[in-house]
């Protein structure tokens, strides 16, 4: 009893930490990646899945759909596959120059924390 109160003051705790912490992705106005064909896939079929077995649970929907999608003949497959690739387009469309930007390289130098008697390790 004591350790699942624990579990909830922690997760309590960290959602207030979480809160605190500037908006959230709606509010700043950020796109959701596009799904990938699999997941499309999924998303068409679990609704009918989930009605035909109810009592499933996320794993066993979660196998039945991979079986089902490498069932799938190819033509179906390149259909989803073509979906994701055009919601790939306009997601990277709208994105336009919020890429990620590279890194700048950090200069090999003399490292700071170095014991300078012997010259490894740290301080």
């Amino acid at each position: 009893m004591a350790k699942s109160n624990r579990c909830l003051k922690r997760s309590a705790k960290s959602h207030r930490r979480r809160k605190h912490f500037g908006k959230t992705r709606k509010q700043r106005g950020r796109k959701r990646r596009p799904l990938p064909a699999f997941f499309l896939f999924m998303k068409d079929r679990r609704s009918k899945l989930k009605c035909d077995n109810p009592n499933w649970n996320v794993i066993q929907m979660a196998k039945r759909l991979g079986t089902m999608w490498h069932q799938q003949p190819h033509n179906d497959k390149e259909n989803y596959k073509r979906k994701a690739a055009q919601l790939w387009q306009s997601y990277s469309r709208s994105k336009g120059c919020r890429t990620k930007r590279k890194r700048k390289k950090r200069k090999l130098g003399r490292r700071r924390c170095r014991n300078p008697k012997t010259g490894r390790g740290r301080l």
